[in-house]
C-alpha cells in the first residue's frame, strides 16, 4: 500500500506487516488503525508530550502523535508524522501542526479517549460533484 497521503499515515510505523481483525469485505478508500492509547504510544515510539500552541503533541525520537479532531464522544482520531531526516525531531518541524488540529493542555482527556489513527479525507467542495475534477 502506498504510505504518501494523511490517511494511510500509520502505515509508515511498520516496513511491512498485516493487520486484521476480521477479513475485509470491500477495499475501502481509506484505512484507519482502531488501537488502544497506550499501545499506539508504543508502536509509535513515543517518549514524552510537549505543549505547543496551547495543545499537547506525543513525540519520540523521530515520530510525533498529533491529535486531529474528536471524531465522537469517545473516540479521537490521531496523525501520524515521521521525521524527515536521520536526525531528532524537533516538534516545531512538525508539518501538521501549521493546519487545524485538537488544542488541549489535558494530558487525561487525550488517553481516556479510544484512538484512531489515519485521516479523513477532506470534504468535497458544495460546488463539485464525486464525478468531477474539482481544483484544491
Amino acid at each position: 500500500m502506498p504510505h504518501g497521503n494523511l490517511t494511510n499515515c500509520w502505515q509508515k510505523l511498520f516496513n511491512s506487516a498485516i493487520i486484521a481483525a476480521e477479513p475485509s469485505i470491500c477495499m475501502a478508500p481509506s484505512y484507519t488503525l482502531h488501537v488502544d492509547f497506550g499501545i499506539m504510544c508504543q508502536i509509535s515510539a513515543i517518549q514524552y508530550v510537549v505543549n505547543i500552541g496551547s495543545g499537547l503533541v506525543l513525540m519520540g525520537y523521530s515520530s510525533a502523535l498529533i491529535p486531529m479532531k474528536e471524531l465522537d464522544d469517545e473516540t479521537l482520531l490521531w496523525h501520524v508524522e515521521l521525521c524527515p531526516h536521520n536526525k531528532q525531531f524537533d516538534p516545531f518541524e512538525l508539518q501538521t501542526i501549521r493546519s487545524s488540529w485538537l488544542r488541549t493542555l489535558n494530558l487525561n482527556y487525550l488517553r481516556i479517549k479510544r484512538a484512531v489513527v489515519g485521516s479523513i479525507p477532506p470534504p468535497i467542495p458544495q460546488s463539485c460533484s464525486k464525478e468531477e475534477a474539482c481544483p484544491m
